[in-house]
């Protein structure tokens, strides 16, 4: 995928996650990459000092649907060059089922802060990210 300069490394919201858990679900061996994303259609996200905690309801160009869970852990000190790393990112990734709005979690508390639907701004940067767009 394309690094983007719109993305700063060390914000740890939606779009940051979303960016790297595409990337990670990429080299993972199941055979989706960014271009076979057509959308968002939900997310969460959970965002701690040095974590980004986010989950996003992909539909794919074939018409399947799949929750992506990404947990993003940032460089150690971005700011030091020296000791710049990649983030560590953690993906799971479950398919929907037909009319499965939203993936099952063991409480119905979760996901915290509860689903959110203005996916613009991510759907925006998939458009921008995919080798098509």
């Amino acid at each position: 995928m394309p690094k983007s300069a719109t993305i700063d490394p060390r914000e740890a919201g939606p779009v940051y996650a979303l960016h790297q858990g595409l990337e990670a679900l990429g080299r993972s061996g199941r055979g989706i990459q960014i271009d076979d994303v057509a959308g968002v259609e939900a997310f969460w996200s959970a965002d701690a000092m040095d974590v980004a905690s986010c989950g996003f309801v992909l539909r794919l160009q074939d018409s399947r649907r799949l929750y992506l869970d990404v947990w993003v852990e940032p460089a150690a000190d971005p700011d030091d060059e020296d000791r710049a790393r990649p983030p560590k990112v953690d993906i799971e990734v479950v398919p929907l089922a037909v009319g499965q709005r939203y993936p099952h979690f063991p409480s119905p508390a979760d996901p915290v802060g509860g689903w959110r639907e203005d996916v613009a701004t991510l759907n925006d940067f998939l458009e921008r990210a995919s080798p098509a767009g």
